[in-house]
């Protein structure tokens, strides 16, 4: 036990080290680490080679953690069919979370003013190439590195061991919220919203025990978040401006709070229920062998 905790640990911490490595790395290429930020990055030779190249070394590391020291197959961290429904479908659902709190911004105000994110005299053939990096690079490529990282690899090293589950997903959600703040400002509020987020993500990966569920619910929460940032070379397809409702604010953010916060209740109840029912007490097993044929 000690020895597997200490491998997670190291592999985690590796990891993590990697995203610490694009500090120094940033600066020698000529631009800021917050500058990666998701809502407000835009695209370069050499930004997209950091990313991808930072993303490649997370894999690296898991990868050859799980193959040589853990000796087990690559594909048990949930990378299990099927593929494309499990993706789509929570992709859907990732959608409307997101989605909800636009909507109810957008009826409520007054005065809203529509205009297209994409500036005039950029070519249609600039703005799907772009539109390709952000969905399949930038949101699926990012979303499959965090998930095996923070989820997937973590979980399945102590997936038989449930007293250590709860450390290990709570651990998991501190260093995923403090890896965001290398390239946004640090606050108490986005601290416990990105813990919260981690500890949902991790426990439908503990329902589910497929990478790409994560993958599609996190995939759709991104999208709308980025398609409503007004940046169109992530995703934003408009601007929108008006008199937002007296108040609404505070709404919005027990919201924010509120869905993951039932998620998890439901989540992790529908958990231990299967976890139930896959275990059967001594006594339940002698009295199904005196039943008769």
């Amino acid at each position: 036990m000690k020895k597997r905790i200490l491998i997670v640990t190291g592999t985690v911490v590796v990891a993590f080290s990697m995203i610490i490595i694009g500090l120094p790395l940033s600066k020698y290429l000529g631009f800021e680490i917050n500058e990666m930020a998701a809502a407000g990055f835009s695209p370069s030779t050499a930004k997209v080679s950091m990313f991808l190249l930072l993303t490649a070394l997370y894999f690296a590391v898991v990868y050859s953690s799980q193959r040589f020291l853990h000796k087990s197959p690559f594909k048990v961290l949930g990378f299990k069919k099927p593929v494309i429904s499990h993706i789509l479908i929570a992709f859907v659902i990732g959608i409307v979370i997101n989605l909800v709190p636009f909507v109810i911004t957008i009826l409520t105000a007054k005065n809203m003013v529509y205009a297209s994110a994409i500036p005039e005299g950029v070519s249609l053939l600039r703005v799907a190439i772009g539109y390709f990096f952000f969905f399949f690079i930038w949101l699926t490529v990012n979303s499959i590195g965090e998930e095996l990282v923070f989820r997937s690899y973590p979980i399945e090293q102590f997936a038989d061991k449930p007293r250590a589950l709860p450390f290990v997903v709570l651990s998991a959600a501190i260093v995923f919220a403090l890896l965001h703040f290398i390239v946004r400002e640090p606050s108490l509020n986005g601290f416990f919203m990105l813990s919260i987020t981690s500890i949902f993500y991790s426990l439908i990966y503990l329902n589910w025990r497929s990478i790409w569920v994560l993958v599609g619910i996190h995939n759709g929460m991104n999208f709308i978040n980025l398609t409503f940032s007004e940046n169109w070379e992530m995703g934003g397809l408009f601007t929108w401006n008006g008199e937002g409702m007296a108040g609404l604010d505070v709404y919005l953010n027990v919201y924010h709070f509120a869905v993951p916060i039932v998620a998890i209740a439901f989540l992790f109840r529908r958990h231990l229920r299967s976890q139930s029912s896959l275990t059967i007490s001594p006594r339940s097993k002698t009295e199904q062998q005196k039943v008769p044929a």
